[in-house]
């Protein structure tokens, strides 16, 4: 399996995917200062890499509120967060996008 797809289409696809990520990592380096910038980091984050990002979005829900109930631990936010945050969501998303839906596919193409 290579790193980019084998068509045209799914390389610009791919890029566009790609270069969209980066674009909210440099917006959650700028936004740093700013108070929502989490909270527009966390949106966009879960729009690019739909549908998986919901069940990451819950899990990570959840792993939040232990920790909060059982050891008093709220997660602060920051760019710090931000970025651990773009890596799990874009390491997902690449999962995604390039293991599962082309195996999904393929199956798919092989049953009919």
């Amino acid at each position: 399996m290579t790193f980019l797809p084998a068509t045209l289409a799914g390389k610009l696809a791919a890029a566009i995917w790609a270069v969209a990520c980066v674009a909210v990592l440099v917006f959650a380096f700028v936004g740093r200062e700013v108070q929502d910038t989490d909270l527009i980091v966390s949106v966009a984050l879960l729009v690019l890499c739909f549908p998986v990002s919901l069940a990451l979005v819950m899990l990570l829900m959840g792993i939040f509120y232990l920790l909060h109930t059982w050891f008093g631990v709220v997660v602060p936010g920051g760019f710090g967060v931000n970025v651990l945050e773009w890596l799990l969501f874009v390491g997902v998303g690449y999962v995604q996008w390039r293991l599962i839906v082309p195996f999904v596919l393929a199956k798919k193409g092989s049953v009919a």
